[in-house]
């Protein structure tokens, strides 16, 4: 003869399972929201409207090797330009081009001045182009600034110099000054890197001026 469960109790049951369903399901939300939740990372792509077509893309390499055989080291650009597609066609102090490239953080090369931040409304913006001199593979920048900062910089990069849209962003920073460093999320393979100025730091004379006293590239060739 079966026993009879009295109502009370049944309901007692089912009040405890509905609590314990309602508990796991509150504790796999918590997991899968922790588990997916976005990853933070100290360097970023341009916005896409900045982005050049894909065939003016700089190529990720086709047979780099295995990540842990990599060697990654310093490597040293060529030559250096001043790179002023919206100026006069003659660059801005192009004389001191080579002296942001000569390992020395006491010679600089310097942007024309200027009455604002933007450039005085002028132009969108102005650079130092680097020459590796053959296509490598450059995985970060390090550049050191004048010590104000407000400068707003892309690093682009590509194999020709015809125009500012055939160097691709690839890593860009706000309000910088000082020591920079660039990590680019993906190695890119290619012979220029144009360090590209969108705004520029006060100087100690009222007017604004970006100054590059030294870069160090690292990557593999």
């Amino acid at each position: 003869m079966r026993s009879r469960m009295p109502a009370a109790a049944k309901a007692a049951v089912a009040t405890g399972t509905t609590a314990v369903l309602v508990a796991a399901a509150g504790a796999g939300w918590v997991l899968v929201h922790v588990r997916t939740g976005p990853h933070a990372t100290a360097s970023a792509h341009a916005p896409a409207s900045a982005q050049a077509p894909a065939s003016a893309q700089p190529s990720s390499p086709a047979n780099a090797p295995p990540s842990a055989l990599v060697t990654v080291r310093g490597l040293k650009p060529a030559s250096a330009s001043s790179f002023d597609p919206y100026g006069d066609g003659q660059g801005e102090n192009r004389h001191l081009a080579p002296l942001a490239i000569d390992a020395s953080t006491a010679t600089a090369w310097h942007t024309d001045w200027y009455t604002t931040a933007r450039f005085g409304n002028l132009k969108p913006g102005t650079g130092l182009l680097l020459d590796m001199g053959r296509k490598l593979t450059i995985t970060a920048v390090r550049l050191w600034l004048g010590s104000a900062h407000g400068a707003d910089l892309q690093l682009r990069a590509g194999d020709t110099t015809s125009s500012l849209r055939e160097l691709v962003p690839v890593a860009h920073i706000a309000n910088a000054g000082g020591q920079v460093g660039l990590q680019l999320i993906r190695p890119v393979h290619a012979r220029y890197v144009l360090i590209w100025f969108t705004k520029l730091p006060p100087d100690n004379s009222g007017t604004f001026q970006a100054s590059v006293f030294n870069i160090k590239l690292e990557g593999w060739r």
